[in-house]
């Protein structure tokens, strides 16, 4: 009689695993560069505290019915530890959730580990009000911008198009001349998060500007924006435009003191300021690339006056003007003391 192999098997190895779901993330999801090494940091923080607590080594390590536990006390550690907030607590945990969904589809044999993990909640936390710029602030930041030379007149275009489109940092630095319409209807094409292209239309002041500033250029480079060193600027660089160009408003405009000076607030800017115009959450949405309108739905708490109203009367009209439900007095006195 032949002696039972110990050997572990190779689908069960959690580095197999991960480098398989890597592998994945990367070729078929195409997810940006920048997800991606947000998910591989957070793996590795996972990776480094299980070996260390089972005192085995990473390649020793195999995805069983004791990795829900080692999910629940990581994540304490990080809490109790490392001192982490709420949200990053919740986004490791997204990051392992979203590897064991992985798992479980390429191994049936695991779904049930994977299933325990998927149990294990998020943490509610109290969400921050958005920040975002007054459009007094925005126009005077924009105006700021020098067109007296050639950098001044690419950080008024580069503001006016962060503020019409409402893109983020990254996805203005990789918008290509191509992707520009200068003629009617015109607009600009942005690759957005999932790879999703989105259409946005452009002011007529905004494609001026960036004439004006395709005009001083002399190089051959693909990319619509040029940085210091004369390649395609970063979103680092984007960000030092806004900064900059905040600072030199910021005694006319004290208020800006109290808010965070980024590409990002200026994209909040956008999405609040197309909200009080138009009302219409779902044109927002595709308009900031948004892959779920729940998303949208944050700016909706910054601006609550005419905003609400605006799409208090829209949900309104969708709801039929007659319920067929009436729940007796009895139920509604319950849900009254809950």
């Amino acid at each position: 009689m032949q002696k039972a192999s110990s050997r572990v098997d190779d689908r069960s190895l959690l580095a197999v695993l991960v480098k398989q779901y890597f592998d994945w993330i990367v070729a078929e999801r195409q997810l940006s560069t920048r997800t991606v090494h947000s998910y591989r940091d957070a793996m590795v923080l996972f990776l480094r505290y299980v070996a260390d607590a089972t005192k085995k080594r990473i390649e020793q390590l195999t995805f069983d019915d004791e990795y829900v536990t080692h999910v629940v006390a990581f994540l304490r550690h990080l809490e109790s530890h490392r001192g982490v907030s709420v949200a990053t607590r919740n986004h490791r945990l997204s990051v392992i959730k979203a590897f064991c969904r992985f798992v479980a589809y390429q191994n049936p044999l695991l779904a049930t580990a994977c299933q325990r993990v998927s149990g294990v909640p998020l943490k509610k936390h109290e969400q921050k009000l958005i920040d975002h710029f007054e459009p007094e602030e925005m126009e005077a930041m924009i105006d700021a911008a020098s067109t007296a030379d050639a950098e001044g007149r690419r950080n008024r275009a580069l503001l006016l198009l962060l503020y019409n489109t409402g893109c983020r940092a990254s996805e203005l630095a990789s918008i290509a001349i191509t992707d520009v319409a200068f003629e009617r209807p015109r607009h600009v094409r942005i690759l957005g998060k999932g790879r999703r292209w989105r259409t946005v239309p452009l002011w007529e002041r905004t494609t001026v500007a960036l004439r004006q500033m395709l005009h001083d250029r002399s190089d051959k480079d693909e990319a619509l924006f040029i940085g210091q060193r004369r390649n395609r600027i970063t979103r680092y660089g984007v960000l030092y435009v806004v900064r900059e160009h905040a600072k030199l408003v910021i005694d006319r405009f004290p208020e800006l003191r109290k808010r965070r000076l980024s590409p990002h607030t200026v994209r909040h800017t956008t999405a609040v300021a197309l909200l009080r115009a138009t009302g219409d959450i779902d044109a927002v949405s595709k308009i900031l690339g948004h892959a779920s309108i729940e998303t949208t739905r944050i700016y909706t708490a910054k601006d609550r006056s005419q905003l609400a109203q605006t799409i208090n009367s829209i949900a309104t009209d969708l709801l039929p003007t007659q319920s067929t439900f009436a729940p007796s007095q009895d139920v509604l006195r319950w849900l009254e003391k809950l």
